[in-house]
């Protein structure tokens, strides 16, 4: 696409959903108490830094779609191409979460 040219409707809803999930994913990461003080106090806060790394990475990859203007009806599939990192958490996360 020419460098000039405007994005999309679908390219900017995606570059804010993205760009949402990217920030509110690595909030608890980087600031657990303000994050606990929005949300109220965590018990497991490992949990919510599991949580909230796949939700940016998720974020990043619809982000990704809408900056590259390649923004359409597969881009939530597309989001899915993170799915080994999120697995790979999903797998550290269960275990634990069994009693």
């Amino acid at each position: 696409m020419m460098r000039g040219a405007k994005r999309s409707h679908k390219d900017m809803v995606a570059i804010i959903q993205g760009g949402y999930f990217v920030v509110t994913g690595l909030w608890p990461i980087f600031h657990m108490r303000s994050f606990e003080a929005i949300s109220g106090r965590k018990k497991e806060k490992w949990l919510v830094k599991a949580m909230g790394a796949m939700i940016a990475c998720v974020g990043g990859a619809v982000l990704r779609d809408g900056l590259e203007r390649r923004a359409d009806e597969r881009t939530c599939r597309r989001a899915d191409v993170p799915t080994s990192g999120r697995a790979a958490w999903r797998y550290r996360v269960q275990p634990r979460l069994v009693p």
